[in-house]
């Protein structure tokens, strides 16, 4: 019989349970040794071994079961075997000098901060219309630069954990964080999943060496096949959803570890306030519930959770309009109408027939068209005549014509605006969706294809300016058929136009003049399958634009050119527009409400191939104004943006021009009426693109608006500011740019990815994950090498008057240029809000891997408090990077008495800044002061 082994942990077998003394010395001893050990180290197995006990039973039974079945008692003693294989695992580590977590000393009063209730708070709004003066709005870059240079000098150093891999097989937003629907509480998150992750900060050290296990495991990859990767994670970075997990996980320990947690919920309640006390159409303030979308509040009121659901979103969003599947579009459709609350269709959907000949096809393209004029009929049935006419005379001029300014109307033109938009609200929403998705299948290649076969010579010829053209009379109206060769189209200025419902061209290079659809013709759609094609018009609701109708421009091929003026290219207000251009190099030009815009309705322009040029002055480029949801989406090629650089910004205090949009969601607001916004979008699919914005644009939000900027590749550069104005000439105006590049204001949320490449950002102030006035904004760059530039403050991470921003920025040897960057104030301007009962301000730059550069002197691989407590500077070491190699320590020289100052050595000044070049501060264009 073997006798007890005087090692620590020993090796128990059946045998020795026969005496009974050496038996319980000899299964005590490893779980007094580990309690002991748990003790002073605080590991987390204690609570483990605890609860293992506490599962089996007490050692009386487990003594009592051992006497008594010798089975059981073999079951026990293979556990002990177990116990001591991790004990003599932990013995190891311990010799190896490996550093545990050690709970931190006030992890018990940190838990409970952050499980404090949130506050309801007092509504955030502001207490006039006009609540703040040109004085006070103004925002003093030399003081702020002043303080956070001051602030520099004491940023606290903290040891650095290192993110751990990502895995072979990217996570699904689903296992990131639960969803949940708008009207759930402020909690976001399962507490059993992420409560243990939240309550400890990350800045302990991890492991650096690890003992190997000679356990042997299981070969998961060969009992079962690799599963084929998730077609929503095959664009773009594949490991996205874990990037902004891992972001997640930091900004929660944050908040945790210094104790903010609490601060942070009286924030998040403050917001939540602040919606449910101004829902009604009119209050005493600017901010009110006209035209505000549930999607809105959702995300508004979850800012940390509502990351994962947008970065999803856009990923979605780009697969299913960059397809040339049919069926892919009318889902994203459907999603469009969800986020606009419209009711879902009272029918089976969207009909996709099958089409097999060209007389099939032309068949099918009469069937869609008069679906939709039926579905148009009773959107606007709910109108009046007067209503009607209202709109037929005033829609375009109150609420574009005049305009030069971004954020409110001309002279009393809010009031304009509010009643029009009032009007729109008024129509069948439901059917007005119904109408634009029946045109959907006219976007089928298969029925394309059978078109580009057509025989036009079996239709009515018709000579139109002395062209030999085709027609076919439905009773929806007339369809011109155009042959391959170059014709001219002048689409209003025909014998009977108006009842021209639709256009086939089957080639050549050919030219469109005008084609409006308003109230004249509410349903107009043009398919050209080939040829570098011109369009050109001076009219609003053209190419594919719409004054409450329902128009779609479908573009098969060629290098073509699209020029107008409002109201065009893929735009509507208070209808549906769409333009689809398939493939060739394409130039978009016009001035505003262009390129995917959109007030009370859909604009929507897909380019799906080639490198293409687009070119707006204001509200442009996946712009969603109020009720609207606008969006621009290029799915491949080296494109170029410009956006601004002919309207003086409605800043004077600084130079620049007027810019919104590039995925800008925003409202208007004004003592004289006021709207929340809608939903803006950009996506860019790959290549090396440029893009060029003035104020207020490249995703964000304004106004209680939702705003999102994604480019899946490539190495691109984001200008903030123009370089020539508009008409491509010398800048009237100094290079000045403020709100870009994900950036939240006045109650809004912004979000801006990218997914890969060595990228530059630049901008003067505000931008790069910025937000202002209880917004909160998003900045995710998911690799490459990339260089921040900022010539002025609030840049890079910032929350101000109580806001959250967030930059992150994943792998690569990244530069920040600028000293502003993951800055919180400690206060906030009362002139907005109360500092404690708003919250304060949340500031978190976050950047893993690389070697990065930082203008405010933070170091490589440091964890920095930024201003208030809640301000972080988190650069973090990847698991795999090698660590850095241990600098010299310079031993201090003791300080020599300092001499006496004399005349002969005067104090030093500053050296003065040059003042900056001051436009006149006489009112401009549209005399609206200017306005925060």
């Amino acid at each position: 019989m073997k006798t007890s082994q005087t090692t620590p942990f020993p090796h128990c077998t059946f045998a020795s349970f026969c005496v009974f003394p050496q038996r319980v010395v000899s299964f005590l001893l490893p779980f007094a040794m580990t309690a002991i050990f748990m003790l002073c180290a605080g590991n987390s197995w204690q609570a483990t071994i605890f609860a293992q006990e506490e599962d089996d039973g007490t050692l009386n039974a487990l003594l009592q079961q051992t006497k008594s079945d010798e089975d059981a008692a073999a079951e026990e003693a293979k556990e002990s075997e177990e116990e001591e294989s991790e004990s003599e695992e932990e013995n190891a580590d311990e010799e190896a000098n490996e550093e545990e977590e050690v709970p931190p000393k006030d992890e018990q009063e940190d838990e409970n901060k952050k499980e404090e209730p949130i506050s309801a708070g007092r509504p955030a709004i502001h207490n006039t219309p006009g609540h703040l003066s040109t004085e006070d709005e103004e925002v003093n870059t030399e003081d702020y630069e002043k303080v956070v240079q001051k602030e520099d000098e004491s940023d606290i150093m903290l040891q650095i954990t290192k993110p751990k891999s990502l895995t072979e097989k990217p996570l699904q937003d689903k296992d990131l964080i639960e969803k949940r629907s708008p009207t759930d509480g402020v909690s976001s998150t399962n507490p059993e999943k992420e409560k243990p992750d939240a309550s400890k900060p990350k800045a302990e050290p991890e492991k650096t060496t690890k003992q190997p296990d000679l356990t042997p495991k299981k070969s998961v990859e060969k009992e079962q096949p690799a599963k084929p990767l998730d077609p929503m994670l095959s664009v773009g970075c594949p490991f996205a959803p874990q990037m902004v997990k891992v972001l997640y996980d930091d900004v929660m320990n944050g908040l945790s570890g210094r104790g903010v947690m609490g601060r942070f919920n009286t924030w998040r309640g403050y917001m939540s306030a602040t919606l449910n006390n101004t829902r009604a159409q009119l209050t005493r303030t600017e901010v009110n519930g006209r035209a505000r979308l549930s999607w809105y509040e959702h995300l508004y009121r979850n800012p940390l959770e509502s990351v994962f659901e947008t970065e999803e979103f856009s990923r979605v969003m780009h697969i299913k309009l960059s397809s040339n599947n049919s069926q892919q579009i009318a889902e994203a459709m459907t999603t469009i109408r969800q986020k606009l609350d419209v009711p879902k269709r009272e029918d089976d959907g969207v009909q996709f027939a099958r089409t097999d000949t060209p007389e099939q096809a032309v068949q099918e393209v009469i069937r869609a068209i008069t679906a939709a004029q039926s579905h148009y009929a009773r959107a606007v049935a709910p109108l009046k005549a007067p209503d009607k006419n209202t709109l037929k005379t005033q829609l375009y001029n109150g609420l574009c014509g005049r305009e030069s300014s971004g954020h409110s109307f001309y002279g009393a033109g809010n009031n304009y605006a509010v009643q029009m938009l009032s009007l729109i609200q008024l129509t069948d929403r439901r059917a007005m969706h119904d109408a634009a998705e029946a045109l959907v299948p006219l976007t089928d290649d298969r029925l394309l294809e059978q078109l580009k076969r057509l025989n036009p010579s079996q239709f009515q010829s018709v000579s139109l300016d002395g062209q030999n053209i085709f027609q076919i009379v439905t009773p929806a109206g007339t369809i011109l058929i155009g042959g391959r060769e170059n014709n001219v189209y002048n689409l209003d200025g025909f014998p009977g136009s108006d009842d021209i419902v639709c256009v086939i061209d089957l080639g050549g290079n050919d030219t469109y003049r005008e084609g409006t659809c308003g109230a004249n013709r509410p349903v107009f759609v043009i398919i050209d399958l080939d040829g570098d094609d011109k369009y050109i018009a001076t009219k609003p609701g053209v190419q594919g634009g719409s004054l409450l109708g329902v128009s779609m421009l479908i573009d098969c091929a060629g290098n073509d050119t699209y020029q107008a003026n409002d109201v065009a290219q893929g735009s509507s207000i208070g209808g549906i527009g769409i333009l689809i251009d398939k493939g060739g190099n394409d130039r978009y030009s016009g001035v505003r409400r262009v390129q995917g815009q959109a007030f009370g309705g859909v604009g929507l322009l897909i380019d799906q191939n080639g490198n293409d040029d687009y070119r707006a002055a204001m509200w442009a480029q996946g712009f969603g104004h109020s009720a609207g949801f606008g969006i621009l989406e290029d799915a491949d090629g080296k494109d170029h943006y410009y956006l601004g650089g002919l309207y003086l910004d409605s800043y004077p205090e600084h130079p620049g021009y007027e810019g919104w949009g590039q995925g800008l969601g925003a409202g208007f607001r004004g003592s004289t009426g006021s709207a929340c916004g809608g939903i803006g979008m950009l996506l860019e699919g790959g290549g090396d693109d440029v893009y060029e914005f003035d104020y207020i644009a490249h995703g964000g939000g304004y106004w209680l608006g939702i705003g999102m900027f994604r480019d899946f590749g490539g190495n691109d550069k984001h200008i903030g500011s123009t370089l020539m104005d508009f008409y491509n000439k010398p800048r009237r105006e100094a290079r000045w740019q403020r709100f870009c590049s994900g950036f939240g204001c006045h109650y809004s949320a912004g979000y801006f990815f990218e997914d890969g490449g060595n990228d530059v950002y630049e901008g003067t102030i505000m931008g790069c994950g910025m937000a202002w006035d209880l917004s909160f904004a998003f900045h995710c760059d998911f690799g490459g090498n990339d260089n921040y530039e900022a010539r002025g403050g609030l840049m890079q991470g910032v929350g101000a008057n109580a806001s959250l921003g967030v930059l992150l920025n994943y792998f690569g040897n990244d530069r920040y240029t600028g000293n502003s960057q993951g800055y919180a104030n400690p206060t906030v301007d009362s002139k907005y809000h109360d500092t404690a009962q708003s919250g304060g301000n949340f500031s978190f730059l976050c950047d893993y891997g690389g070697t990065d550069q930082y203008g405010s002197r933070a170091r490589n691989n440091s964890y920095n408090q930024r201003g208030a407590a809640s301000g972080f500077l988190i650069d973090r070491p990847l698991e795999t990077e090698p660590p850095e190699e241990p600098k010299p320590v310079v031993q201090p020289q003791p300080r020599t008495q300092q001499q006496p100052r004399t005349q002969q050595q005067p104090r030093t000044q500053p050296q003065q800044r040059t003042q900056q070049q001051q436009r006149p501060t006489q009112p401009r264009g549209n005399n609206q002061p200017r306005r925060y």
